[in-house]
């Protein structure tokens, strides 16, 4: 695939829809190395998908969504960089994950850039798995009274000149 081809294939993605910073074991991610995408297009797909999946979970209104204004770069393999972001969503009880599932994985459906999956946490709760084709990850699940969408984006070259320097970040 052409830089060009593969550009418009991750930005596609990265419009249109990352849960345990990058470092998926996903079969599906690509062996080739970090993607040629900027820090800004990777944020901009993060923020996205985070509010993708918060739009589609039980008791979602705009009121009680707390969008990602912020998140960090951390190192991946190959050289490159993840950006690591999250969102909450404020919900009065324990939510069903049986639901959350369905309406999540209803959502991604169609994309096949993505694949839907239960999990749990170390302790056991339930996490719902949003896993992307480039190693991306997005995990939904409980937090202190709020359900927090935890974002990884794909591992991408961090190029100074364009995304800015790592203390800047």
């Amino acid at each position: 695939m052409t830089k060009i081809g593969r550009k418009a294939v991750v930005g596609f993605s990265l419009v249109t829809a990352m849960a345990l910073g990058g470092c998926t074991t996903d079969v599906t991610r690509p062996t080739e190395g970090p993607l040629d995408v900027s820090l800004v297009e990777v944020k901009e797909h993060s923020y996205a998908v985070e509010a993708r999946i918060a739009h589609r979970l039980p008791g979602f209104s705009d009121d009680r969504f707390q969008p990602s204004d912020g998140g960090s770069t951390l190192g991946c393999s190959g050289g490159g960089l993840t950006w690591a972001s999250s969102a909450l969503l404020t919900v009065d009880d324990d939510p069903d994950f049986a639901e959350i599932e369905r309406v999540v994985r209803d959502e991604f459906a169609d994309d096949e850039a993505f694949r839907v999956e239960m999990s749990e946490t170390s302790g056991g709760d339930p996490r719902l798995l949003v896993l992307g084709r480039y190693g991306e990850d997005h995990s939904v699940e409980m937090y202190m009274g709020y359900l927090k969408i935890y974002s990884f984006s794909p591992c991408f070259i961090h190029d100074p000149e364009r995304d800015g320097w790592q203390w800047e970040l």
